[in-house]
């Protein structure tokens, strides 16, 4: 058996991950049974002849079933392999998805955006862009009732940054693009596989997969670029001049200013939220939310919470998370008033777009489907793409 998050070998008796702390859970799995009951006839060689080619028979029905199921083929497939771009699926349990996919600060308000789950929301203020089950980036008006595609492809990491749409594109070798908002036109920033690409100006801060997933600097302007460290690095966010990340054992920080190296804490941690003032992080041994304090000489961590905790959103003073349970939990910043935000919808990834809370969860079938309510739980609904067909 394997871990659905990070597809770690467990063991029988494995309640929770070794490698990224979440629990251990059953999922459904369809099960397909041949029923036929084949007739034995031992009274006459022909009848046992039509058995054989019976048989044979099922078997190949079976075989091509199989092909057609392990191998579906489409118009979206054949159309990406047209080009000279290398298709490769999506994995559903990314460990960097699981891990966290946030933007802060955007804008002269400093609304704070958490996006989990590789970024599949953003907005510009005006409009909302989303990515629809089918990985197409669709544009919504700001209550959501109309909405159009303005991009094909297998797309992640959405955000919004100077009038550009930057996005991933998984079926394109998962390189980087950026599209002008007013003229809709494509063109590729990074042309590797990048992971937390955080656009800040004319500066993009990424992870590098073929570098022992360690941190580079892109410069949009000079087309430079300079490889910050050489460990494996997660949940990338930009404060000020210090570009905070995880490692498999520790909270660091790059100063972009003096190119110094600061250790915050040492201990593994599965999401990471950072603020001016504080950090927010779910311990990676005990599941419990933590905050650290960095206004402060020194930085002492405080814990918030006593339950297994995933997908940590923080809203100015609210905290997000889903719990053991995978139900949606809403508390203070300061730990306090802690209580379950819905008692209708449960998932697996949250994410936080201006004045709404995204739950992404999926059916029987592993289908993703969102369900979208206000911040303080009311107003709940599914959201859906019109003339698409497909939850996003």
């Amino acid at each position: 058996m394997k871990c659905r998050f990070c597809d770690t070998e467990l063991t029988e008796n494995d309640k929770y991950c070794p490698h990224c702390g979440m629990k251990v859970e059953a999922r459904p799995q369809s099960v397909s049974r041949v029923t036929d009951r084949v007739p034995v006839f031992e009274q006459h060689q022909a009848n046992r002849n039509v058995v054989v080619w019976i048989i044979l028979i099922v078997v190949l029905i079976l075989l091509a079933v199989f092909k057609l199921t392990a191998n579906p083929s489409s118009s979206k497939d054949n159309y990406y392999n047209s080009d000279s771009y290398t298709t490769h699926k999506p994995e559903k349990y990314d460990y960097k998805e699981i891990n966290g996919d946030y933007i802060l600060g955007k804008g002269d308000d400093l609304t704070i955006s958490n996006l989990n789950g590789g970024g599949y929301i953003t907005d510009d203020g005006e409009s909302i862009y989303m990515v629809n089950d089918d990985g197409n980036i669709a544009k919504f008006d700001k209550n959501m009732s109309r909405n159009e595609v303005i991009y094909t492809g297998s797309c992640g990491d959405l955000q919004v940054h100077e009038g550009y749409l930057y996005f991933k594109d998984t079926y394109k070798n998962n390189y980087t693009f950026k599209m002008d908002l007013a003229t809709k036109e494509v063109t590729t920033v990074l042309e590797e596989d990048a992971y937390y690409v955080r656009v800040y100006g004319q500066d993009i801060y990424y992870q590098s997969d073929q570098n022992n997933e360690s941190i580079f600097h892109y410069n949009m302007s000079t087309n430079e670029t300079v490889q910050i460290n050489n460990e494996a690095s997660y949940n990338l966010q930009l404060v000020g001049n210090l570009l905070y990340f995880s490692t498999a054992d520790a909270i660091k920080a790059y100063d972009t200013t003096t190119k110094e190296m600061k250790m915050i804490k040492q201990g593994r941690v599965i999401n990471l939220v950072c603020q001016e003032d504080a950090l927010y992080y779910i311990d990676g041994n005990s599941g419990f939310i933590y905050t650290m304090d960095l206004t402060g000489d020194t930085q002492v961590s405080t814990r918030l919470n006593r339950e297994v905790s995933n997908n940590l959103i923080v809203n100015q003073d609210q905290i997000y998370y889903l719990n053991d349970s995978n139900e949606v939990i809403n508390m203070k910043t300061n730990g306090l008033d802690n209580q379950v935000l819905s008692d209708e919808e449960t998932g697996y990834s949250l994410q936080l777009q201006g004045e709404y809370l995204f739950i992404q969860s999926d059916d029987y079938y592993g289908d993703y489907e969102w369900y979208r309510m206000d911040l303080n739980g009311e107003n709940g609904e599914y959201v859906y793409i019109q003339n698409i067909g497909s939850y996003i």
